[in-house]
């Protein structure tokens, strides 16, 4: 008598099933999302979250010196394994909160080629009293922008990177990514 109808049952499986298939399937997130997202997982203190937006090529730096002779092609297929003892080293390492982080995004330098992309951004962390920019360089790993490299970016490596070849450097992470 007061029931749910059934056809209303029926439009919310169908509305949950709708926004599953977009965001796995349509919702591939930009360079620039990936930047925002590891950043925020990161100084949430997800760090299993903030891992995903890494590359495995980030074990070496990370991880040092345990995978320095491991070949890159070697960190993909232990994939699972390299991201979880990252994870593991930043809760290790990092205080459980690091704080907050604002994250702006400078689109007029972003560059993005067909495995490799580059982001400019503006951060900062007003507990720690940090602000600066840095420059972010993406690999396209298993299908997803995945950080390869974040560095600090001064004047004259942003005028450099409006001149930038995405070709050349896709042809790098091809060679990076195929050497076993």
């Amino acid at each position: 008598m007061f029931g749910i109808p059934r056809w209303n049952i029926a439009i919310i499986v169908l509305a949950l099933f709708t926004m599953f298939g977009y965001s796995a399937y349509f919702d591939t997130p930009t360079p620039e999302r990936t930047v925002e997202k590891f950043y925020t997982s990161f100084y949430s203190g997800d760090f299993e979250q903030a891992v995903d937006y890494l590359s495995v090529n980030m074990a070496y730096p990370l991880l040092f010196p345990r995978y320095m002779q491991t070949p890159p092609a070697e960190l993909l297929q232990r994939e699972d394994q390299i991201r979880n003892e990252m994870a593991q080293a930043f809760s290790e390492a990092i205080p459980e909160n690091p704080g907050e982080i604002k994250v702006s995004i400078r689109s007029d330098y972003t560059k993005t080629g067909e495995k490799s992309a580059i982001v400019v951004y503006d951060y900062k962390v007003p507990e720690q009293d940090l602000k600066g920019n840095e420059v972010a360089i993406l690999i396209k790993e298993t299908g997803k922008w995945r950080l390869l490299e974040i560095s600090d970016a001064t004047g004259s490596d942003l005028s450099a990177l409006k001149s930038f070849d995405m070709k050349k450097m896709d042809e790098q992470v091809e060679q990076l990514l195929n050497v076993s």
